[in-house]
């Protein structure tokens, strides 16, 4: 597939195996929320719109299936053999029907069937398109006889996940038309956004390289869901509560490090690196501090900082106009 597009070069910075693994992050936060959230957790409340933790780890999941599809293509545009990709895809959706069932009901048997069924069917379907192009009524017959399996399997996804790879690629030249392909699966929100790290691929492999990192890869994805489920059973009511305290205090750290170290490298930009022991004291003592005083009190300080931090990124807006609009223009020209 070519790589020219509405977004300049220099920003396409995502590799296949970055997409990968933009993919599994967001396979592994819907398996989360899925087996491990409360449902009625509420993060935000607007009037009777209420947001919460389940709907938001399962809507940003959703990407994981679009970068899939996107992927697919590509294997499918790049690969040497097509008949053996297509063996290894079917086998893949056995193999990974047995995980697939365990998470979703229990037992070995499930009415429904996994993801790779309809990843295969629309291999199948670019394979309809490619090699019957010339017999437009029997691709158009092919495609329609897919579509009755994808319904007969009840595979996830369905036949809308079927129509979307089929439109997916049929309009994988069309970099902004393609992205409307989404309304498909409009039942689960934000889903077109995933077609924004897809829009940054630069067409290059990646970090992802040989036989044992690729099916490596590809035993994490059906088996991703099964480690939720069996870690759900494993604590009970309490999973939520654990996996939300470890993440919540996992990030707290990282960004205290973070904003030191950012800290850090502004004083020595600054005054030249004088000052970095008593601010490399402070950064503690806030953390204390903050872990002591009441919540609302934490809110309006923060709040109070983040209006001293705009007055210096305002005054440097006005300052430099000029060379902004310059650096802009050169970037997109």
């Amino acid at each position: 597939m070519s790589t020219q597009g509405f977004i300049p070069q220099r920003f396409r910075v995502f590799s296949g195996s970055m997409l990968k693994l933009i993919a599994v992050i967001s396979m592994f936060i819907d398996h989360v929320g899925c087996h491990l959230v409360n449902r009625d957790f509420v993060l935000l409340s607007f009037y009777d719109y209420h947001l919460t933790l389940y709907r938001l780890m399962r809507d940003l999941g959703r990407f994981a299936f679009p970068i899939f599809c996107f992927l697919l293509i590509e294997g499918f545009l790049h690969t040497r053999n097509r008949l053996r990709y297509g063996i290894s895809l079917a086998a893949l959706a056995v193999i990974s029907e047995i995980p697939y069932n365990l998470e979703h009901t229990g037992t070995l048997l499930s009415k429904e069937q996994n993801v790779f069924f309809t990843l295969l069917l629309g291999y199948l379907g670019f394979c309809a398109i490619e090699y019957l192009r010339k017999k437009q009524v029997l691709m158009l017959l092919c495609l329609l006889g897919l579509g009755v399996v994808a319904i007969y399997l009840n595979a996830d996804y369905g036949v809308y996940g079927f129509g979307f790879l089929i439109l997916l690629y049929a309009l994988r030249e069309q970099r902004i038309l393609r992205i409307f392909t989404g309304l498909l699966l409009n039942n689960f929100r934000f889903i077109m956004l995933a077609f924004l790290p897809i829009a940054l691929y630069n067409g290059k492999r990646g970090f992802i390289k040989g036989a044992f990192l690729k099916y490596l890869f590809y035993f994490i994805f059906p088996e991703g869901g099964l480690y939720a489920r069996a870690l759900s059973a494993l604590l009970g009511g309490r999973a939520a509560a654990l996996f939300l305290a470890l993440c919540i205090t996992l990030f707290a750290y990282s960004s205290t490090l973070g904003a030191l170290r950012f800290a850090l490298r502004c004083l020595v930009y600054l005054t030249g690196g004088r000052g970095a022991g008593a601010v490399t004291l402070l950064f503690p003592l806030a953390v204390l501090a903050g872990s002591l005083l009441s919540m609302q009190s934490v809110w309006i300080f923060a709040d109070f900082i983040n209006v001293l931090m705009a007055v210096p990124n305002l005054a440097a807006l006005i300052l430099l106009h000029t060379e902004i609009n310059s650096a802009t223009r050169n970037t997109f020209s």
